[in-house]
């Protein structure tokens, strides 16, 4: 009975980071870069801070405490000042990959066949790649809760 509880706790934590993120991408990315986004992220940063101590188990806490505590707010406030993979080339970017670079500690590969090089290209394998990590991380917390 304790598991289903905090499988549903982390359910909740995902849920409110997955809004959060939603928050970002819809609303804060097209307000001008500088004090108003960063006023306009403030709420984001305690609550990602927090949520994982909404978590009673070291393995899930402790892994959306790296993924979010860290790795997001600082994606976040990288694109308050337009800084980051969150803003390059931002009005072309998918909310599914908005949100994977925003929550994942993952990189944009540059295709090394243009001829400017500048123009960032998300890897054709990465969202492939991405799910069937994404799907071992989730299988290894569920097994991780069960075990205890």
């Amino acid at each position: 009975m304790e598991e289903t509880g905090e499988l549903i706790a982390l359910f909740k934590v995902w849920l409110k980071v997955l809004i959060s993120l939603c928050y970002a991408y819809f609303f804060v990315s097209k307000l001008p870069k500088g004090k108003i986004r960063l006023f306009s992220l403030l709420p984001i940063f305690p609550l990602f801070t927090f949520l994982p101590l909404s978590l009673s188990t070291p393995t899930p806490a402790g892994l959306t405490g790296f993924f979010f505590t860290w790795n997001a707010n600082l994606k976040l406030l990288q694109l308050a000042f337009n800084f980051g993979p969150l803003c390059d080339d931002l009005p072309r970017k998918s909310l599914f990959t908005f949100i994977l670079l925003a929550a994942f500690p993952i990189k944009i590969k540059q295709n090394q066949n243009s001829p400017s090089g500048n123009t960032p290209k998300i890897d054709q394998k990465l969202p492939l790649n991405l799910w069937v990590k994404s799907l071992i991380y989730c299988l290894l917390v569920i097994a991780a809760i069960l075990s205890e």
